[in-house]
């Protein structure tokens, strides 16, 4: 997490804000003590949202059907106001890690790990559209892992299925790689939408890829489920329905409670002790809300909570009796891009180190350790790429603070960003 920054507020519908979980590209969100002293994530849309009509509409919506699939599969919501002169929406603060988060922090998963994730998902998702709903942006960024099974979260751009089991036409509004054809040409969704990101989301977290050949995939029964739930024509995949019930007979899928891969149960029990840490009023609070981890709700994505040593490896708050022999960990400053065409020039300048690349594919990513605070490093990225559509994020601790778009239909452009964390 970040400290409040002047101009964040401090107080919102009666929670007290005490740092930044994340900023996107439509909204805040900051950690928070509810007044009966429950730690919250709050969602705040940027003003220039608050103050759109339809942007606040589309945030009541979201808050409305974030609030109808809560029951163990998604962050509940403690209290929102989308009336309010700053709207905004409180949910239960998550000890967690993001799906994404502990492939690429741990690597791919094993088999029975994999297996018990796919049935966690089908069970989420069959109460998703048992609500009437379908999620729409079904990936490893908005699955929270948790002590108790995987949770969805970030329904943004969910939709509500009508009388003839299918959404109305709309926008192409997902994410690349996930969705499924149907998703991408706006047509009419139902839920074999989400079962065809379901596939590239079990995919990604056996392969660290939503594109990776099946062949890559060594059990076979698992390969062959995601074969199906991936066909191009959402009539043959498979029913939420009939998936959970495939996915909960058999070796591997009792229902025994989740099974994680060691290194991720290990991290889900340091980031459920954190929190506790960080109750207490003052300076103490805060500095234990900075180390502590987890994951809420997101600003178009989920952000996962930590704070590193010098080696990369996630810590906790340090002992009181070693805080002050220690030091504050360094962070890390992640740049990714992505791209439907190879950039022709990127440079990345962190502090006063510049680096120079050129015929770049992507998506690329790269990492760096930057100072502990309070000290801030600045950060610049640009690159130019040949008629095509890219997209950039900047992350610091795991936390996206900036992201941008650019696209190009005639000669060759740029994009890119700049900042100070």
């Amino acid at each position: 997490m970040l400290p409040l920054q002047e101009g964040d507020p401090r107080q919102i519908g009666g929670c007290r804000l005490l740092a930044r979980i994340a900023v996107g590209g439509t909204a805040t969100v900051y950690y928070g003590l509810s007044r009966g002293g429950r730690a919250v994530a709050v969602k705040v849309p940027h003003p220039r949202h608050g103050d759109d009509p339809r942007q606040r509409e589309r945030f009541r919506h979201e808050i409305d059907l974030t609030r109808a699939t809560h029951a163990g599969y998604a962050a509940a919501v403690v209290d929102a106001d989308p009336d309010a002169a700053v709207p905004w929406m409180a949910t239960r603060y998550l000890p967690s890690v993001s799906l994404r988060e502990a492939v690429e922090r741990f690597g791919p998963w094993d088999a029975a790990s994999a297996r018990s994730l796919a049935a966690g998902l089908a069970s989420a998702m069959a109460h998703v559209h048992r609500a009437g709903l379908v999620h729409l942006d079904l990936t490893p960024a908005n699955v929270l892992l948790t002590a108790d099974g995987p949770r969805l979260v970030d329904f943004g751009i969910a939709r509500r299925i009508g009388p003839a089991g299918h959404t109305a036409p709309g926008p192409a509004e997902g994410a690349r790689g996930f969705m499924p054809p149907e998703q991408a040409a706006g047509a009419p969704l139902g839920p074999a939408a989400d079962v065809h990101a379901f596939a590239a989301t079990v995919l990604y977290a056996l392969t660290g890829s939503p594109q990776a050949a099946l062949a890559t995939v060594t059990d076979p029964g698992t390969r062959d489920i995601l074969a199906a739930c991936a066909d191009p024509d959402p009539h043959r995949r498979p029913t939420v329905p009939a998936l959970l019930a495939h996915l909960t007979r058999g070796p591997g899928f009792a229902d025994t409670g989740p099974t994680l891969p060691p290194p991720v149960a290990g991290e889900l029990t340091r980031r459920a002790a954190a929190p506790a840490t960080a109750r207490g009023p003052g300076r103490r609070a805060v500095i234990g809300i900075l180390l502590a981890g987890g994951a809420v709700l997101g600003t178009g994505a989920v952000f996962a909570a930590t704070s590193r040593d010098a080696t990369g490896a996630l810590v906790g708050p340090p002992p009181e009796a070693s805080s002050s022999a220690a030091g504050p960990p360094e962070r890390t400053l992640e740049f990714e891009v992505d791209a439907d065409v190879v950039l022709t020039t990127l440079v990345y300048t962190v502090g006063d180190q510049e680096t120079t690349l050129t015929k770049v594919k992507t998506p690329w990513r790269t990492t760096v350790l930057i100072p502990p605070l309070p000290q801030l490093t600045k950060w610049k990225i640009a690159y130019t790429f040949p008629p095509g559509d890219t997209e950039y994020r900047v992350l610091v601790d795991g936390f996206q603070v900036t992201s941008g778009s650019s696209g190009s239909t005639g000669k060759p452009y740029h994009g890119g960003g700049e900042g100070e964390h």
